[in-house]
């Protein structure tokens, strides 16, 4: 998505409507300066351009709800809103994530309640479902190095 905002290309295949939303979203790219901007604060919300994927957002996500903010996942973004949602309290807390270990897993989805995906992770321990999702929608990896890249 990154690539296409940064393109100046027609693209081909689209009709003219969905060329009119590319180019929005390309002006917008450009207008918010996000070829170098990483964080937004926009009102209440502050978001955070990843440009990831769903499970390594996931695993930032994670790892930020673990520190106490509240994020919510769209797309290349994630995003915080409310109370302690602010781009120096965001900023912070990833700066000090910095001088931290990886979390573990098992710890980061401690709380978490809805971990049923597949159709026998009802069946399994605790331990091994927590495992289970993390191995099949977080990449804590890849996470964790755009943690240290911010």
């Amino acid at each position: 998505m990154k690539k296409l905002y940064e393109s100046s290309e027609k693209i081909l295949f689209t009709d003219s409507i969905a060329n009119q939303l590319v180019n929005e979203g390309r002006e917008s790219y450009s207008r918010f300066d996000l070829n170098s901007r990483k964080i937004i604060q926009k009102g209440a919300s502050v978001f955070l351009f990843t440009w990831l994927g769903d499970a390594a957002n996931e695993g930032i996500a994670a790892i930020l709800r673990s520190q106490g903010l509240i994020p919510y996942i769209h797309g290349p973004v994630v995003e915080f809103f409310g109370s302690g949602a602010s781009e120096k309290n965001v900023t912070d807390c990833i700066n000090h994530l910095k001088e931290s270990p990886m979390p573990d897993v098992s710890v980061l989805l401690e709380d978490s309640k809805n971990l049923f995906r597949e159709k026998w992770d009802w069946a399994l321990p605790n331990s091994l479902l927590k495992k289970c999702y993390a191995s099949q929608y977080l990449d804590m990896e890849e996470a964790w190095a755009w943690i240290h890249k911010f």
